[in-house]
């Protein structure tokens, strides 16, 4: 199958490098959810850029509080920033709700029932706008033809590999799956660091290219997303 001119994969695409590079075949479904697996982990674990996203769609009204949740995208993942209106809001921790109540401009994650609440009620009416990073797409027989994954093009490849790296490891090796695995390592760090590497760069463009601790950040809350 030739690729598009972009070079971006398709999931189909993905499946096929992945064949070609653990020299095996099994049921498409499960593949599809083994380069879903791989995607999500290189996603979740390094929290890239390209993976955030804005919601408006809640409103608040005025003297909202702690018993008034408000739905959180369905394709919620981790928390970024909130903000009614343009005045932010930070969350605490869900258990920790007793030490904030009446405590303003603070937020609780319900993430059972993937809800938010105000702490203590809100001073004015107006709208939510959450920065989030969401769950990408995955894979599957319905989006096979489709260019799925969001990330440029060029680092498409490092999906089959994170895959191939998922399925080799766990099943027993001999001298030449060895020595495959050790090359295959070589060509799947490579593209690793590639992705790191850009993903670092938009990181530093959205802080002006700072690279040390700004103190305008340690506000009283945490980031939920590096739990």
């Amino acid at each position: 199958m030739t690729a598009p001119v972009d070079n971006a994969l398709t999931p189909k695409e993905m499946a096929v490098q992945f064949r070609n590079l653990v020299d095996d075949d099994f049921d498409i479904d499960h593949l599809y959810q083994l380069l879903s697996q791989a995607k999500n982990y290189v996603e979740r674990v390094y929290k890239l850029e390209i993976c955030k996203k804005s919601d408006s769609s809640q409103s608040a009204s005025q003297g909202d509080t702690y018993t008034n949740f408000k739905s959180l995208p369905t394709d919620f993942r981790a928390f970024v920033k909130l903000y009614l209106d343009d005045m932010q809001y930070w969350a605490v921790k869900f258990e920790d709700l007793p030490l904030f109540k009446g405590v303003g401009r603070k937020v609780i994650l319900d993430m059972r029932q993937n809800k938010f609440a105000a702490t203590s009620p809100v001073s004015k009416s107006g709208t939510w706008n959450l920065y989030y990073i969401y769950k990408t797409e995955d894979f599957n027989s319905t989006n096979e033809n489709t260019v799925v994954c969001t990330w440029p093009s060029e680092f498409h490849p490092l999906i089959p590999y994170q895959a191939a790296k998922i399925y080799q490891s766990n099943i027993d090796g001999d001298n030449i799956s060895f020595r495959m695995s050790q090359e295959q390592e070589k060509e799947y760090q490579r593209l690793l660091d590639a992705v790191v590497s850009w993903d670092a760069d938009l990181k530093l463009a959205g802080m002006d290219g700072r690279t040390g601790f700004d103190p305008s950040d340690q506000e009283q809350g945490i980031d939920l997303g590096m739990m």
